[in-house]
């Protein structure tokens, strides 16, 4: 598998305890924990790793450690609320050897899909590409990019690929359809549909459950790929389970507290759980020490 058609796991960055900054010793543990298994690439600074809670400068430096530590391709999140903070972290970016960039349309405000349409235009003319830009569709915490739009951009060769989190089956197969006409990268950003997509030849996965579990990840994938159907099967009937209660939590908690269970590695929460979510999150984590030997047996079958 290449770094473009494989598994990519989007890592988490953790946070010091009572504070906003990052703990980059911590972050390190995570690269080292992901960078154990046969995965084909990492993000860094994406959703799962909380971009938005950064400032430029301290992003700068997670990229800097990652790209450092990393035995594996880097893929950045440089993604900002305005044009120049995506591009100033984009040319960092760049000038440090990352592998591709990962770009959603500016957050917080909503945007209409020619301003959206400019955006990449502009920033693809300030970054140039000799490093490969992605667009990065996720509308449930920015604008969407309409399948019109992502069209455009890739038949104009304004962008290498696209990674869809939208989570919509018919817009993946139409950006699956697209890729008959226009060769180019497509990563499925959302795990639930991570079997249909890999089914597709050529089709990679940028993975936010593979920082916790990249060996599901993983497995579903090769057994995808061997063509062992019940493996595969099997192991996202398991992915599926932990998809469900990863969407009772907000951002990524579920993946964090998994990791956290495997590794140790302290995950503090942005902001603090109602006592109803709390409560559901020990119920989690009893689920998650029962259901984890399950996983990793299923992952080592035959």
């Amino acid at each position: 598998m290449s770094l473009f058609d494989g598994v990519v796991a989007a890592a988490v960055t953790p946070r010091r305890p009572n504070s906003y900054e990052a703990n980059l010793g911590a972050f390190l543990e995570v690269v080292d924990f992901l960078c154990g298994f046969p995965l084909d690439g990492l993000v860094v600074l994406g959703t799962t790793g909380d971009m938005v809670h950064f400032d430029v400068p301290e992003r700068v430096k997670i990229l800097e450690f990652a790209h450092k530590r990393s035995t594996l391709p880097i893929f950045a999140g440089v993604t900002h609320s305005t044009l120049d903070g995506t591009v100033e972290l984009a040319q960092h970016a760049v000038v440090i050897g990352c592998a591709g960039l990962a770009v959603m349309p500016p957050y917080y405000f909503r945007y209409d899909q020619p301003e959206i349409d400019t955006f990449y235009r502009e920033f693809a003319r300030r970054v140039g590409l000799t490093v490969p830009i992605f667009l990065y569709n996720i509308p449930a915490f920015t604008s969407e990019v309409h399948t019109e739009t992502i069209t455009r951009l890739v038949q104009e060769g304004v962008v290498a690929g696209v990674k869809d989190s939208s989570g919509d089956r018919a817009q993946l197969d139409a950006l699956i359809a697209l890729r008959e006409s226009k060769p180019y990268h497509l990563f499925a950003g959302d795990d639930r549909l991570l079997f249909e997509a890999k089914q597709r030849p050529g089709v990679g996965a940028i993975s936010g459950i593979a920082c916790a579990l990249p060996e599901l990840i993983t497995g579903v994938s090769n057994a995808v790929r061997t063509s062992n159907d019940e493996k595969a099967r099997t192991l996202d009937r398991l992915l599926q389970q932990f998809c469900d209660w990863y969407d009772e939590f907000p951002n990524a908690i579920a993946v964090k507290e998994a990791l956290a269970a495997r590794t140790r590695i302290p995950m503090p929460s942005a902001t603090p759980l109602s006592f109803q979510r709390q409560q559901r999150l020990e119920e989690f984590r009893a689920w998650f020490t029962k259901w984890l030997p399950e996983m990793q047996k299923a992952c080592t079958a035959e």
